[in-house]
């Protein structure tokens, strides 16, 4: 069963340091760009057994750059941080899902399915999708 609570659609403006120069506005269309990506790109099949989540997202990076509607190669892709808690100094990229079985989803969904296999959540931001532990 998928947790919702496991992914969040974060706006990232409220959040995000605006890198020099930038302002808050093209901060948050960055992040609509991103939430669009991951309703949009449709990923045809997923079968991981038994793999990390670091592995995950790097066959996830792939599939995207394949699937992705954008027609300029250098904007197509999606970027992917895992981003470690505090607690306990272990790397939720070595978490394992061990088995995810999809045909035809979103790639929020796939993320949300992946996150909650792992006990993991997201948030978007600006330039990329942070991957975190739980809370």
């Amino acid at each position: 069963m998928l947790a919702s609570s496991k992914a969040e659609n974060n706006t990232g403006a409220e959040n995000e340091a605006s890198p020099a120069g930038q302002p808050a506005s093209k901060m948050t269309k960055r992040v609509q760009n991103l939430n669009n990506k991951l309703n949009n790109i449709i990923i045809p099949e997923i079968n991981f057994h038994d793999i990390t989540v670091a592995e995950c997202l790097d066959i996830l990076r792939i599939r995207i750059i394949e699937f992705d509607p954008e027609p300029d190669e250098k904007r197509k892709g999606i970027n992917f941080v895992i981003r470690n808690g505090n607690d306990n100094g272990k790397n939720i990229g070595d978490l394992k899902v061990s088995e995810l079985r999809l045909k035809n989803i979103p790639l929020g969904t796939a993320l949300q399915y992946i996150c909650s296999e792992a006990d993991l959540r997201y948030i978007v931001e600006a330039y990329a999708v942070v991957i975190l532990p739980a809370k």
